[in-house]
């Protein structure tokens, strides 16, 4: 249950530490206090704050020397003159030295920042009587305290960038919580230390539980979309229904309970925050890519932490918020058909739509304690050893070196979250709830539930009546032919943008997302990309209902349209390749591991100061310290535990990589963003952008540290750091962190169900199974002829260029761009099946490859000598098809170590490919 000074108290704790801690750590709590007494909070030192700042500092940081400004003394620090960030993740850090940092000076800057922000006046009675401004209509410290935490957590680091406080700019947003382990941020630290205080205030025991809620069905919600925008929108409803259950426990606990995903940086949370927050949205907004409001950036899931008393209530209450408002959406789609159909019993329609979304959502939930090494006992029945025991063994040694630190308070984050991620799993085995069965027509796109009507069926009712009936109450509605009548759950995401921008829905954080809805491309219209652009160039207009009409219509009437005879007149013809999109689905690799701490590159020496760990060299320097390489069971080069900084850093990463660089990728090379939630992206692309596209985007997954800008993300340069920009951490170039793409060359006629199923099976199956993920896998799907695949890792090297570097995907791309010069025959491509009998001798293993490798060269540069292409570039081109071609000896892989489609997918993603299979 709920302090009554629960807001207070958190404010309190959330400020125990000062943000600017990290520049001079003598008489920090008198900074801190000094800001609590501005804001007319209560400065806590009781032993809640403690204890919680003890179990905060415990999960995210080592037992570590303490700051000392005598460096004669055994085991003295003193490295705040130069601000470093590590990478919690992998192996990096940045470095910004500061000199003569006028503390005094920055923490009034500091003040005049937050008197000036929050309008503050002497006393809190003079500031809460303050009609004048907007945003004061608190009607107790309580609810003032309530805002300001929200203004605290979301807007300060924003604020003291823009205002460019100190002249340290962008560095506000990563400062570290402690300099000796720079790897986590003061925020972060604040937060995890507020939301575990709260959590054991609310509880009769203490105690605190790690919780995740999850909500599913996903694929089969999302996917079951005969139209872009039934796709998009699908996505856009289940991130939505994610955030709203979210929202409930920001608002009910508070935004530092939530762990995983980061509500920082997102655009639901601030078109929220704008509406109920109107003190914290006045100054916080990120200029950043503000038109990435149409991202489903949230995933199916959440982790956040409360206390036990109440985890069970929660889960209730999060239930009945996300039913309700899925309640309120069909309502507002049941208004909307309403209107538009002239409907005969109007009560008969509302209880089959409603009957049919009730209970079409299903959720699961799993919460559990935070372990102590003391549970020892009750965990160790519920999870292999290798889950648990690296993360015990950790915490057993500091405990053992530092046997009296009060301040060392570790608790088995990384098991508890093992632990409860696994019973989901499992949970997700038991069979789906069954539905009752439904009469009548069933539903074209999803083939489950029956087709909305208003009649009632009698004995007496024939399958003709039936049909009129079904016919005449289609017939009504608008954006739907006859074949596409649908059911409620197909309805909502075919009518809910429109029911939006017909009512009064302006208000409605869904209306912000969905705004642009009419303005969502076609398959046809994104196929047709190169031929619009030559009609823009030749100063064609394109008929408002062009790419529509020319979906429909069968080749000879296409070939009798108005704009294709003009364009034709012009030399411009719309070619088969004008037929054809690409879908982008991309999918980080290993992510659970990555989530569960498996895959973390970074060891504890890699966390710490660098000059911290130099000093551990040193056998005098802390003699029993678990870093000290004189100890037998030192620490210094294990991998980093798992904490929940570590997941907020890889939730801020996910998110920031969505928006920031996702977004405006997908964006420049003229795709469509369908989502992009996390390490999960689709977009629908134009075939020539398509592996642009791709590559950029992983590119931009493995970086580092990186600076935002308005159009792009850029690698930080280490030499010259810009604070004006933004500064994020993406998860970094790990050995095991890579994400993986498929690419579907797709008909725009092809119903794209059918497609996007598809280009999940390529994912799966090819650039994660086949390829073992880190890979690009391009499915060429034609509408006769059947299907080509190949498959690549980004970085695999071409073998058969010797006298420089090139990766088989750069030989791939030169080979299609040779195609659209013309200096690659058609021939020649589809004939490099022939070759298969002759390399076979040359190939059979590894070492014959490796030994025949020029030999191999001739046999390919025979055959593009003799096709009839000829270019001063045949020993190039020979070497490229070869890599291409021979992906493996025969021994390494009897099935598939040669492979010619690559260069005929090549061709046909080439400039030169206008005719050819329809």
């Amino acid at each position: 249950m709920q302090q009554e000074r629960y807001w207070q108290d958190k404010v309190s704790i959330y400020l125990h530490d000062p943000i600017n801690k990290c520049f001079k750590i003598q008489d920090h709590e008198k900074r801190a206090k000094a800001i609590t007494d501005l804001l007319y909070q209560t400065f806590l030192n009781n032993d809640i704050k403690k204890y919680a700042d003890a179990i905060a500092s415990g999960l995210t940081r080592a037992n570590l020397p303490q700051y000392n400004s005598d460096e004669s003394q055994n085991g003295a620090i003193n490295i705040i003159n130069n601000i470093t960030v590590t990478h919690p993740i992998v192996k990096d850090n940045i470095s910004i030295p500061f000199n003569n940092i006028d503390i005094d000076k920055m923490q009034k800057e500091i003040e005049n920042l937050l008197t000036q922000d929050l309008k503050l006046k002497d006393d809190f009675e003079t500031f809460i009587k303050n009609k004048d401004i907007d945003f004061l209509k608190f009607k107790d410290k309580e609810e003032w305290s309530k805002t300001l935490f929200f203004y605290l957590f979301f807007a300060l680091k924003n604020r003291l960038r823009q205002e460019n406080v100190s002249n340290i700019g962008a560095l506000w947003d990563i400062l570290p919580a402690d300099t000796r382990m720079p790897d986590h941020s003061i925020w972060s630290h604040c937060a995890l230390t507020s939301a575990i205080s709260s959590s054991m205030s609310s509880d009769s025991n203490k105690e605190i539980s790690l919780s995740v809620f999850s909500i599913t069905p996903v694929q089969a919600f999302i996917s079951k979309a005969r139209k872009l925008r039934d796709h998009w929108i699908g996505s856009v409803i289940l991130s939505y229904l994610s955030f709203i259950g979210i929202k409930y426990v920001a608002n009910k606990l508070g935004p530092d309970h939530i762990i995983y995903p980061s509500l920082q940086d997102q655009s639901l949370v601030e078109d929220w925050l704008l509406k109920d927050f109107p003190l914290v949205a006045k100054s916080f907004l990120e200029k950043i890519n503000t038109k990435s409001k149409e991202i489903a950036s949230f995933p199916n899931l959440f982790v956040f932490i409360s206390s036990k008393d109440e985890t069970k209530n929660i889960y209730e209450e999060i239930k009945q918020e996300i039913n309700k408002e899925w309640e309120r959406i069909g309502e507002i789609v049941i208004k909307y058909i309403s209107k538009k159909s002239n409907l005969n019993n109007i009560e008969k329609f509302k209880n089959l739509f409603n009957y049919q979304i009730s209970d079409y959502w299903q959720y699961s939930y799993v919460s559990s304690p935070l372990l102590k090494i003391t549970d020892h006992e009750k965990f160790s029945k519920l999870l292999n050893k290798n889950k648990y025991e690296k993360e015990q063994k950790t915490i057993e040694i500091f405990n053992k070196f530092f046997p009296n630190n009060i301040n060392f308070k570790a608790r088995l984050y990384s098991t508890t979250h093992t632990l409860i991620q696994s019973i989901l799993a499992a949970s997700k085995l038991k069979p789906n709830k069954i539905r009752n069965p439904q009469n009548g027509k069933k539903c074209p796109i999803c083939g489950e539930h029956e087709v909305l009507n208003d009649f009632d069926l009698t004995k007496d009712f024939s399958a003709k009546n039936y049909n009129e009936n079904l016919k005449n109450f289609w017939n009504n509605m608008q954006d739907t032919k006859e074949s596409e009548q649908l059911c409620a759950i197909c309805s909502i995401k075919r009518f809910l943008p429109l029911a939006l921008k017909e009512g009064q829905y302006k208000n409605e954080l869904l209306y912000k997302v969905v705004e642009n809805y009419t303005k969502f491309p076609s398959t046809t219209e994104i196929a047709a990309y190169g031929y619009r652009k030559k009609l823009k160039e030749k100063g064609i207009d394109i008929p408002e209902n062009f790419y529509e009409e020319i979906h429909e219509l069968d080749e000879e009437k296409l070939n009798s349209n108005k704009t294709i005879q003009e364009a034709k007149d012009k030399n411009i013809k719309y070619t088969n390749k004008d037929k054809y999109y690409a879908i982008l689905l991309m999918d980080g690799d290993r992510m659970g591991d990555l989530i569960n701490g498996k895959n973390i590159d970074a060891t504890w020496g890699d966390v710490i100061h660098p000059i911290l760990k130099e000093k551990f060299k040193n056998q005098n320097f802390i003699p029993n310290s678990p870093f000290s390489v004189a100890q037998n069971n030192n620490l210094i080069n294990n991998k980093r535990s798992l904490n929940p900084s570590v997941h907020a850093t890889i939730s801020d990463s996910l998110n920031s990589f969505a928006r920031f660089a996702v977004y405006p990728i997908v964006n420049k090379y003229d795709g469509t963003l369908i989502y992009a939630g996390g390490d999960d992206v689709c977009a629908i692309v134009p075939l020539d952008n398509a592996i642009k596209i791709a590559e950029e985007i992983s590119n931009a997954y493995r970086m580092n540290f990186v600076t935002y800008t308005e159009q792009e993300v850029q690698k930080i340069d280490k030499n010259n750091i810009n604070l004006n920009n933004k500064i994020g951490i993406h998860l970094g170039n790990g050995e095991k962190i890579s994400i993986s793409a498929a690419i579907i060359i797709a008909h725009h006629k092809e119903p794209l169900k059918y497609m996007l199923k598809e280009a999940h099976n390529v994912l799966d199956n090819i650039a994660k199974e086949k390829s073992n993920r880190n890979s690009l896998a391009i499915r060429l799907n034609k509408r006769s002829g059947g299907s080509r695949d190949w498959w690549t890792k980004w970085n695999k090297t071409n073998i058969f260029i010797t006298d420089k570097e090139e990766t088989l995907l750069e030989s791939f791309i030169k080979i299609k761009e040779s195609s659209s010069n013309k200096l690659v025959s058609s021939s020649l491509l589809y004939s490099l099946e022939n070759m298969r009998i002759l390399l076979e001798p040359l190939v059979k293993t590894k070492k014959d490859l490796e030994q025949n490798i020029e030999l191999i060269v001739k046999l390919f540069k025979y055959e593009v000598l003799h096709s009839d292409k000829k270019s001063d570039d045949n020993d190039n081109i020979a070497r490229r098809l070869a890599g291409l071609t021979i992906l493996k000896s025969i021994e390494e892989d009897h099935e598939s170590w040669f492979n010619p489609n690559s260069a005929i997918i090549a061709r046909f993603m080439s400039n030169s490919n206008e005719g050819g299979n329809k």
